[in-house]
């Protein structure tokens, strides 16, 4: 970029009403969101999305200086999820390819996942914050009043930017546990909040939990239903956020077209 040029900037409106511009990707971040894209605790996405942020338009439910870096890590994950699907989109990562396995015929195969929040042939389903769950977060913040199935008083979340940072620093059998922790806040009758006390709840009692959390809950559906290439099966997959940074359609068209242009010298050199 020449120095002295204006910065293009897109606005992003997310699923909670909150609202930034933001400058697209340089090829230096996308690299380096590239590699550190599975390594949470190094807050690529935090230091990414402040790299590219310009101005903030409307705080949306949060209470936080719209004239200051948003604090990252405290918005809703659905939020921190939308902009950087919409960071990598806008900045023409259009398709990124995902390799998945069909359950039905077992072939690992390359897929295109839709990712453009605009598209309504996007492969993600998008559900905003409903205005009662909106007012409530403006008004009390993020805590919300609710019972166990055996009747125990509960305060927890909607999870947020920190709680996607350490669920994903734990193996995924542990990933439950960590969740919990994040988000329940309070819980009648126990003074701390520990990792084998949460052990203890009933299966029933965690998906409770989490339905209640769903019911209140914005942001982004990862799950898509995919066509297998193979046996034309249909199949669902969650798509991990790594995969929004996964090189597109078109990135891949350009890498193919450079080994085919140097397979092609290499020939005409051999034959001379």
């Amino acid at each position: 970029m020449v120095e002295g040029q204006p910065v293009e900037g897109f606005e992003f409106k997310c699923p909670s009403g909150f609202s930034a511009v933001f400058r697209k990707m340089k090829l230096a971040e996308q690299v380096k969101a590239a590699k550190n894209k599975n390594k949470p605790q190094n807050n690529f996405a935090r230091n990414l999305l402040t790299a590219c942020w310009l101005s903030t338009s409307d705080a949306g439910p949060y209470d936080f200086d719209t004239e200051s870096v948003p604090p990252w890590d405290d918005l809703l994950a659905g939020d921190r999820f939308y902009l950087l699907l919409k960071l990598s989109n806008t900045s023409g990562n259009e398709t990124p390819s995902y390799r998945a396995r069909c359950p039905h015929c077992s072939k690992r195969k390359p897929y295109d996942i839709n990712i453009n929040p605009d598209d309504p042939d996007s492969h993600f389903v998008f559900r905003k914050l409903e205005p009662e769950v909106f007012d409530h977060i403006k008004e009390r913040g993020n805590r919300f009043d609710g019972e166990l199935l055996d009747g125990r008083r509960i305060v927890y979340k909607l999870p947020t930017g920190t709680t996607e940072n350490k669920v994903s620093k734990v193996d995924e059998a542990s990933q439950p546990v960590a969740f919990l922790r994040d988000v329940l806040l309070e819980v009648e009758g126990l003074e701390h909040i520990h990792p084998k006390a949460i052990m203890q709840l009933d299966v029933d009692e965690v998906e409770h939990v989490q339905d209640m959390i769903d019911e209140r809950n914005c942001g982004v559906d990862t799950t898509v239903e995919l066509d297998c290439v193979n046996c034309m099966e249909e199949f669902d997959i969650d798509v991990p956020l790594s995969v929004i940074f996964e090189p597109g359609r078109r990135t891949r068209s350009r890498q193919q077209k450079r080994r085919a242009e140097k397979r092609k010298k290499r020939s005409s050199q051999a034959g001379a």
